[in-house]
Order: structure tokens, then sequence, then C-alpha cells
């Protein structure tokens, strides 16, 4: 048993390359001094200079997330910096082969399959009126143009310069989230992973939308961990925050917006592995704010346990040898807290090595 650590400690900015452990402060996101540290893992340095992260989870509202957290001068640095983001959008989207166009037809032809799923629950193009969307993070605008050919007069923000300027070329690009409520459709694919402060940005998105106005979010899915256990892709180093269901339902309530119930919403699972890696929710404006509730971070605890308890039998039908001290603290190691903790309480551990 472990004593919650309840410390302040003051730390000057010169150390965050050698980071001592101390309280973990407050949840980001809801404020709440209720964290958790659920894992270590090796920090590979594509946003901070700490030589490792701690994955740490709130109590409260259940979403997860890394420390320490990047600064906005980090964050500022890679997605804006032609060394950082622009580089990897350019590799990522083939925009220097000789055939740039051939993965954005691979992505149009998803998002129209996803696309279809949500459709039933949006408003209709009309001949005299056209529904707005915005794309939050809208990449090189392959999502808008799924849009575009339905109808919908399209709007995007994106922070690489590179992939703005081929968006701008279809699509109105906009430098920042609009104050007036101008959109029916919000949709934010892959973006809240990235973000320093996701509540303030889902607030800004949410006043964005028209009451009753739809929000698509999608995310790296830590609830289904233990089905497609891709630990590296729910947890690395600039994804910076990890989301199940139950925390991404308190993220979007603490926003004013409510998640459509996975019995009444869009059958995700028509897209095979793609629902399963990554979690996609559709929610709605109602304006009033709505508190967590609930045990949410339960959804993120069973998963990490469970992909632990499958790295230890695969090793056991291996015959691996047990780790040494170095190993077991290295971006292999999980360590898991097996209990919820009470603020002020003791917490409970469990250790699994892979």
């Amino acid at each position: 048993m472990l004593p919650a650590a309840r410390v302040e400690v003051e730390v000057e900015a010169g150390t965050r390359a050698f980071p001592l452990l101390g309280a973990l402060g407050r949840c980001p996101v809801c404020e709440a001094d209720a964290l958790v540290a659920l894992q270590e893992h090796r920090n590979k340095h594509f946003l901070t200079t700490a030589p490792s992260l701690l994955l740490v989870g709130c109590q409260v509202c259940g979403v997860v997330h890394s420390a320490p957290l990047p600064t906005e001068e980090e964050l500022d640095r890679y997605y804006g910096d032609a060394e950082g983001w622009d580089s990897r959008i350019a590799a990522y989207e083939d925009l220097e082969s000789e055939d740039p166009d051939r993965k954005l037809k691979i992505k149009r032809k998803h998002y129209e399959t996803e696309f279809r799923l949500i459709e039933r629950f949006l408003p209709q193009p009309q001949a005299d009126k056209r529904p707005r969307v915005l794309d939050f993070g809208c990449g090189v605008g392959a999502y808008l143009d799924v849009l575009t050919a339905r109808g919908w007069d399209t709007y995007g923000l994106e922070p690489g310069r590179a992939a703005r300027d081929l968006a701008g070329q279809r699509h109105h690009m906009l430098d920042e989230v609009p104050s007036t409520e101008d959109f029916d459709l919000v949709i934010v694919n892959h973006v809240l992973e990235h973000v320093r402060d996701p509540l303030a940005i889902t607030r800004s998105l949410a006043r964005a939308l028209r009451i009753g106005g739809r929000i698509f979010v999608s995310s790296p899915n830590l609830g289904r961990l233990a089905e497609h256990q891709k630990i590296h892709y729910v947890r690395s180093d600039y994804h910076i925050f990890s989301y199940t269901r139950s925390g991404m339902a308190s993220l979007l309530g603490l926003a004013g917006l409510e998640m459509v119930p996975a019995k009444d919403g869009p059958d995700w699972d028509r897209l095979g592995e793609a629902a399963v890696r990554r979690l996609k929710c559709l929610a709605t404006r109602v304006g009033d704010v709505r508190t967590p509730s609930g045990r949410p971070l339960e959804e993120a605890i069973e998963n990490l346990l469970a992909y632990g308890a499958q790295l230890e039998r695969k090793g056991a039908q291996e015959g691996s040898k047990p780790p040494t001290a170095a190993e077991s603290r290295s971006d292999q190691s999980l360590h898991v807290q097996s209990e919820a903790v009470p603020p002020g309480g003791a917490v409970g551990t469990t250790s699994v090595d892979s």
C-alpha cells in the first residue's frame, strides 16, 4: 500500500529534464484533486525533454493524460514548425510522392463510409439552405471533401502550414474558432489527444454550434485496449490525453454536450477493426453543463490491467525470462492502480511487467 501523495513541492523550470515525483496536482480537465498514477513509460522526446512520462488518470472525470504535460511553447514548436508537424503530415499524406492524390482518395473513401453512419442524425442540405460544418484540425481537408460533395458549406481550421495550404484550395479556412453559433456540425477527428487543454477547446467548439447541433469526435480508444492491444497508439509521446467512452462523456458533458447513447447512435461496429482501435462519439449541444458521475476511471483501469495480463500470459507461453530491474522501468513496464482511490486515501497497486 502506498500513501497518496499530498505534499506540495516547488520545482524550478530547469528541473524538467530530471523531474522529481511529488504531488500529481489537479486534473487538467475537471480540476479535481483526484489523480492516480497508472503507468510510467519512456519519453521519445517528440514534445518534452522529460526522460520518462507518467500516465495519470482522474477518478472524477475518467480522463487519462501524460505528465508532465508539454508546455504551450513546446506544442507550438512541434505543430507549427516545418521540422515537426508539417514534415510528419507531408510524409503521412504522401504529399511529395509522384501520386499525391492517392492517399487523399483512400481517406475520402474511408470518411464516406464513416459519414454514412452519422448522416441520419444531421440536417439534410436543401436548395435554399446549406448546413455548415467546421472540421477542427482538418489536415488536408479529406473529410470536408466528403461533405462538400453532399451539399454542405465547409470550413476548416488547421495549424500545420502545408496541410492548411492544401485544404484552403477547396475549403474556407479559419484562423480561430468563431464565437458565434454558426455551425450545424463540428468534426474533431483525432485532435483532442494532442492538445494541452481539451476542455477549453471543446467548450469553444460547443459555443460555435447551434443549440441542437452535433459534434463528432474520434480519438484512439483506450476503452478497448484489451481488444486491439495497441498501447503505443492510445499512449504515446504526442498523444498526451487518452480517452475511454466514459472519460469522453465526462469531457463533452463539461462542455455542455450530451453524448448520443451507444444504443441509439451510429452502429460504429460496422467499421470493423477501425471501431475497436478508434473511439467514435456523436454528441449534441444542449447548453447545460453535465458534471461527471459514477466511477468513470474504471474503464481505463480495467483495460490496462487486462492488457497487462495478456502480455504476462504471452510471456509465459513464450518462456520469456523475468525482466531485469532496468527493463522493468523501461517503456515496456506497466504499473496500474488496481482500485479507485478516494482523495486523501490509500492506493492499492498491481505491477505487471511485459
